[in-house]
């Protein structure tokens, strides 16, 4: 699909199973192919809107992308 974009879903899902709209200070959940079909989008998010992304494979959390700020921040703290 070249030229397309595709947005990343806005739900976070609940220890109950529960999907829900996503909070403000919470973190986005999203699969990591999900995240495939939409990288722009999502490191745009992570970098500019300063949002959290947890990349998840069958329900399990994989990784978090994190802006180059936070980066530094946690290379600082480890000091």
């Amino acid at each position: 699909m070249v030229g397309s974009t595709k947005s990343i879903g806005v739900t976070q899902t609940s220890s109950d199973g529960e999907s829900r709209p996503q909070g403000i200070g919470s973190t986005r959940q999203i699969s990591v192919s999900e995240a495939r079909d939409a990288l722009a989008e999502m490191v745009n998010r992570v970098a500019y809107s300063h949002e959290r992304v947890a990349l998840t494979r069958r329900g399990r959390t994989l990784a978090a992308p994190v802006s180059v700020e936070d980066l530094k921040t946690l290379k600082a703290l480890e000091k």
